[in-house]
């Protein structure tokens, strides 16, 4: 179970959290990033049951399309795992580029493993969160919702596409 984890965790819930802001300033109101980890984040056995754990996530991103292309998030995440299924506990993080910066929260999240032959072969999840605080040319955005979705791209990177709410 612990390798569904590691390789899964970080992406269901850290991918979608940390490209989250970049949407609510994009002209189009969507945008897609690449997210990966920064560390193992392995997640610990809360032992109530058996694949039940919980599982911080530091990630960073890049926005690839929409605006701000280019811009970087970066945050912490973390989720609960029931087996092949993660729920989000609690993520931001601050998403910053030239004359822009914001911090933004996941306010849910879900997400579920894809397992073949006893193998992790990927995973999707899909979100909701908002906007908390911001300046220079992000600061309308205080306040505006957003949802988004990731998938797993191999490699271990996640997709993140976004959309203003």
């Amino acid at each position: 179970m612990s390798h569904l984890s590691n390789l899964v965790g970080f992406a269901v819930f850290a991918g979608g959290i940390f490209a989250i802001g970049p949407t609510v300033l994009a002209d189009e109101g969507r945008s897609k990033s690449i997210c990966q980890s920064v560390d193992d984040g392995a997640p610990q056995p809360i032992g109530d049951r058996e694949g039940h754990m919980m599982a911080i996530y530091n990630v960073t991103c890049r926005v690839v399309e929409g605006q701000p292309r280019g811009g970087v998030s970066s945050g912490r995440v973390i989720i609960e795992w029931d087996k092949t299924h993660a729920k989000l506990i609690a993520g931001g993080g601050v998403l910053r580029s030239p004359g822009a910066t914001s911090v933004f929260e996941n306010t849910e999240e879900s997400g579920d493993a894809t397992v073949a032959d006893g193998k992790v072969t990927g995973f999707a999840s899909s979100g909701r969160g908002k906007i908390i605080w911001a300046t220079g040319l992000a600061a309308s955005a205080v306040g505006k919702t957003y949802s988004y979705t990731t998938k797993s791209t191999g490699s271990g990177q996640v997709e993140v596409e976004t959309s203003a709410e």
